[in-house]
């Protein structure tokens, strides 16, 4: 606990904070009571904003939106909001108090001990949700106007289940609703918790209370399996993950869910809004009529009896959980004959990711950070690229997780604690913990060649064209960049370049301040999960994460055009790293953007000052459809007419380039024709 923001046992305006019973992103929750005249007393939960975040507007705004939203909502499924308050320059929320636990801490119990929730519990927590979150969704003001409120963030850490069996639904901090005032949130802001969102929220499309259904379906699964569903070893893998949401194998995975709720699970989780429920009240019921036919009553009385089993050995059902790190179990479902399910080891089945415990980052690492020698995790580390440039202090947890993530090469200077600077292969300590590859090929390469302007366009659309699977190494004095192509798609990219780091990517482009970028860092250890990071602290939207992503592996490949004298190898079959994730780029039409961004005019001149007398025939047999160059207009119109009948280059230029830049866009095509091998000049 952080001594800083401890105050229990303090005074708070009219509150006594006797016990703070959570703390995450930029808000506190303290047990507390309320006292009144004549003994009265009252426990209640008291959330206020953290003291390094009270002069934070937009938190601020996001903060009163949550009362707002919740302020009229009166269900026995939905945590009350008593008051908005502020009290010694703080904001604060009173709210109802649950005595029990939330559902991210019954799972993670449940996966320890090997406890599962019987079946029935499992689709009895859905069904009161699905209660509480229809009644939100229909929600009105107090003139009969749809308050059309979505959650935005249900997920099971904002899933309350108390000791009598009571399920509830809290935390609309991210939700968005029609209310009054210029507290209201607004479509930019959507924020919620990356393993949870809906295909609608990671790609940046319009939103409405589907989305909610969308987050059920997968709390079902979990609820059922007891593994993540869509949570990835990175951002993007998560996020391509719910994009995609290819369920079927992890279904197929787990033959003890009756196929009646695999069908809820399907229709809940499909991409297409318009196929999936329509409201929650829906799901509700089909949970209803499944139970019903297969003559099964639940009860709250049922999930209190199982609570309290699950949480013998630790009756302060409150207290913080250690993080799982025992064995967690798959397991089917129990019958009359067999009223347990079967252990087995979560990280055996297939690549599915155990539950986290409460008050860790739900985005973990696949394997914890390599034990640091000596006395070398508390020194900062500094890198100094070829040109001078000084990257860092980096701590040494972030050392492991750029030379494992390639972002670091074994032969950069390094200075250690502000010491001289070294070779990192000259550092004992440091080069133990360099990845396999980087310390030996564990091979020779099946192709090497020269890389430069005028090579890297046809060596690329060779990758692609031949629909190459291996990794592609790239090197220049220091520098270092390698590609993993999987049947000729982009699929994997690293760099030693320490600006194509993801958040150095953001500062660069102003979209987060340094400052933010090493406190997010902090939070989350390692910049594969930097992203999910940023979204809690309210530093970027979720859609937007998406985009920048994809955006910065696109960048890092088009980036690969403005090397020259380079010298490049390639290992056939080589397989890229396990968190490895599908990107949508487009290699050919990223080749032609390439040229045009990153090879100087001059150069293309220079290229064809030999070849003005030469005649250009189209290649029979022609490695892809030029079309998927992408050309622009003007553009297109020379490829047409170059393709048109055979012409030599100086009439091509003299028919078509009238001014300089009509001379520039003939040339350009050609160069880009002839490098991709859609040309020959003869």
């Amino acid at each position: 606990m952080d001594a800083e923001t401890n105050e229990e046992g303090r005074q708070f305006g009219k509150f006594m904070l006797l016990e703070r019973i959570g703390s995450g992103g930029m808000a506190e929750i303290y047990k507390s009571e309320l006292e009144g005249i004549d003994g009265f007393k009252k426990i209640l939960v008291v959330k206020k904003i953290l003291p390094k975040y009270a002069t934070n507007r937009q938190f601020i705004t996001m903060f009163v939106q949550e009362a707002k939203v919740c302020s009229g909502l009166h269900h026995a499924n939905v945590v009350q909001i008593y008051e908005l308050g502020e009290e010694e320059g703080e904001y604060y929320i009173a709210m109802e108090y649950v005595a029990g636990s939330d559902l991210l801490k019954v799972l993670t119990r449940a996966s320890k001990t090997g406890r599962p929730l019987p079946p029935e519990l499992c689709l009895f927590i859905i069904q009161e949700i699905c209660k509480g979150l229809g009644y939100a969704h229909g929600a009105t003001d107090t003139t009969g106007k749809a308050l059309e409120i979505i959650h935005l963030d249900c997920s099971p850490s904002n899933i309350l289940i108390s000791h009598d069996g009571d399920v509830k639904l809290t935390d609309f901090g991210v939700a968005r609703a029609k209310v009054e005032g210029p507290a209201t949130g607004t479509e930019d802001r959507l924020k919620g918790k990356l393993g949870y969102m809906s295909p609608e929220q990671v790609t940046g499309k319009p939103l409405d209370h589907r989305s909610d259904i969308f987050s059920l379906g997968i709390i079902l699964y979990e609820l059922f399996t007891l593994k993540r569903l869509f949570l990835g070893r990175s951002d993007i893998e998560t996020l391509t993950n719910i994009r995609d949401a290819n369920i079927e194998p992890r279904l197929k995975r787990h033959p003890e869910i009756p196929e009646a709720v695999g069908d809820i699970i399907r229709k809940a989780l499909r991409v297409n809004t318009d196929t999936r429920y329509q409201s929650a009240l829906d799901v509700e019921e089909s949970i209803s009529q499944y139970l019903f036919e297969v003559r099964q009553r639940v009860t709250p009385a049922m999930l209190a009896t199982y609570l309290k089993e699950l949480f013998a050995e630790d009756l302060i059902v409150d207290a913080a959980p250690q993080v799982v790190a025992q064995p967690a179990i798959d397991a089917p479902l129990p019958s009359t004959s067999e009223p347990t399910r079967p252990k087995q080891r979560l990280a055996d089945i297939m690549r599915e990711r155990p539950l986290t415990a409460p008050g860790e980052q739900e985005e973990q690492p696949v394997a914890p950070v390599a034990k640091t020698p000596g006395a070398f995790k508390d020194l900062d580390y500094r890198f100094k690229s070829p040109d001078g440039r000084v990257f860092g202090p980096v701590p040494y947890q972030n050392l492991n997780k750029l030379l494992q993530s390639h972002s670091v090469s074994p032969d950069e200077l390094v200075s250690v604690g502000g010491g001289s600077w070294r070779p990192i292969v000259e550092i004992t300590d440091i080069e133990r913990i360099l990845p396999m590859d980087l310390q030996r090929e564990a091979s020779d390469p099946d192709e090497v060649g020269i890389f430069g302007t005028t090579s890297a366009a046809r060596v690329m659309a060779r990758m692609a064209a031949g629909k190459r699977t291996g990794r592609f190494k790239l090197t220049k004095a220091g520098q270092l960049k390698e590609i993993y192509f999987r049947k000729g798609k982009p699929m994997h990219i690293t760099s030693n370049n320490k600006s194509e780091l993801f958040g150095s990517l953001l500062v660069e482009q102003g979209i987060i301040t340094q400052e933010q970028l090493n406190e997010a860092i902090d939070r989350t250890g390692r910049e594969s999960q930097l992203g999910g990071s940023l979204i809690q602290m309210g530093l970027l939207e979720q859609a937007g994460l998406f985009g920048q992503l994809e955006n910065q592996f696109a960048e890092k490949f088009k980036e690969v055009f403005s090397w020259d004298d380079a010298y490049y190898e390639y290992y056939r079959g080589a397989k890229p790293p396990l968190d490895a994730v599908p990107y949508r780029l487009d290699a050919i039409a990223a080749i032609t953007e390439g040229v045009r961004r990153f090879i100087p005019a001059e150069v293309i001149e220079d290229y064809f000052n030999t070849a003005m007398s030469k005649t250009v025939r189209l290649v029979g047999d022609r490695p892809f459809d030029p079309a998927l160059l992408k050309f622009g207009s003007r553009e297109h119109r020379v490829r047409m007419s170059v393709e048109a009948r055979p012409t030599v280059v100086r009439d091509i230029i003299q028919t078509l380039g009238g001014t300089d830049e009509a001379r520039r866009t003939v040339l350009f095509v050609l160069f880009v024709l002839h490098q991709t091998e859609q040309i020959r000049m003869r």
